[in-house]
């Protein structure tokens, strides 16, 4: 790591704004969580355009595509966490590039509008599926209900 480097500790930040401008600021924002079921400190950078370093656990990969809108590593590969870090620190292209993908791809994934709709059309296909399997099922019944009326009555 370059002598030059400057890692903060923050703390809770209560306002959005300043948040949005913190992330704006950060050179890397790093995530080496081991679980994650959704992310938002993720989003939040990946919204602001924040070039991210991220583990692969959890719901957070929903949201991220390795080399093309953050850098994904391993959970615990701690090595392979500080050589994605120096990658972007290193080549300031290559970051830029990634986090202006991060934020394009934010502003369209994130904007609840675009969730609503992919939420309803999930919800959408779990119906149809449902009505289906129930329709197949109830033909399979009165199929087997023909089939025993015909063996009672001996045909």
């Amino acid at each position: 790591m370059s002598e030059n480097a400057v890692i903060r500790q923050i703390g809770y930040v209560q306002s959005p704004a300043s948040m949005a401008q913190l992330f704006r600021a950060a050179d890397v924002c790093v995530h080496a969580s081991l679980e994650e079921p959704y992310g938002l400190s993720v989003c939040e950078a990946l919204a602001c355009g924040t070039p991210t370093v991220l583990a692969s656990a959890g719901g957070v990969l929903e949201n991220v595509r390795n080399g093309e809108n953050a850098l994904v590593v391993p959970v615990r590969d701690v090595t392979g966490l500080g050589e994605a870090i120096a990658r972007l620190l290193a080549f300031l292209d290559i970051a830029s590039a990634i986090g202006k993908r991060a934020a394009e791809g934010a502003r369209h994934s994130l904007d609840h509008r675009v969730m609503i709709q992919e939420l309803h059309d999930w919800c959408t296909e779990i119906f149809s599926v449902f009505h289906q399997e129930r329709a197949r099922t109830e033909l399979e019944n009165r199929n087997q209900a023909f089939a025993n009326n015909d063996a009672r009555a001996g045909t």
